[in-house]
């Protein structure tokens, strides 16, 4: 059962290879509930199956950086990532607005980011 108040957005690289799981190769793969992957049930090979992706965790370098009063911080890779490519999971809590703005003046750690403005609408 998917929780309501979490999501995961994972975007999977373009599978080059056949693979059993994936009807449609080629494509970039885009959920917002949840991503299932392979694990010790299946036959495939740990170090090549293109559907191991979260399990394998953070393969780029990034880094934390302040962007200024304006924005706040910011993450920026110090590796070059190719378009479409699996970077982290990222899984937060979905807030209404007005317990979002009372958490950021309350909290001056708390890390919010604005679903709406950024594209992924309410």
């Amino acid at each position: 059962m998917v929780n309501n108040f979490y999501r995961r957005h994972i975007i999977v690289d373009v599978l080059e290879n056949a693979h059993p799981h994936v009807p449609l190769l080629g494509y970039l793969k885009w959920t917002l509930d949840c991503i299932v992957e392979c694990n010790f049930l299946c036959d495939c090979n740990y170090n090549t199956c293109p559907l191991r992706v979260v399990q394998k965790g953070l393969t780029k370098r990034l880094e934390v950086f302040w962007t200024g009063r304006e924005r706040g911080w910011g993450v920026r890779s110090l590796d070059v990532i190719k378009a479409g490519a699996f970077i982290c999971e990222y899984a937060g809590e979905l807030l209404p607005e007005s317990v979002a703005e009372t958490r950021g003046k309350e909290l001056s750690d708390n890390y919010l980011f604005d679903l709406a403005r950024h594209g992924a609408g309410k």
